[in-house]
């Protein structure tokens, strides 16, 4: 990881670099605990639906997600 490019209520965002391609991406990192604890569940699935489904160059894509 590079370095942190904004947190929010629920984690924080990273600038990441994969090792082996070079290409950076923006991995973001959800608090299980703050999640649970804000009763953001929801929130967050339907973010994940969201950005899955919008097409923008406007928007980041997703990839798929790492369990911690």
């Amino acid at each position: 990881m590079y370095r942190v490019l904004g947190k929010g209520g629920f984690g924080e965002v990273c600038a990441c670099q994969v090792r082996a391609t070079g290409k950076l991406y923006a991995c973001k990192k959800l608090e299980k605990k703050r999640v649970k604890k804000r009763r953001g569940e929801h929130m967050a699935l339907m973010e994940k639906q969201i950005l899955q489904k919008v097409n923008s160059r406007f928007v980041a894509a997703t990839c798929p997600i790492m369990p911690d």
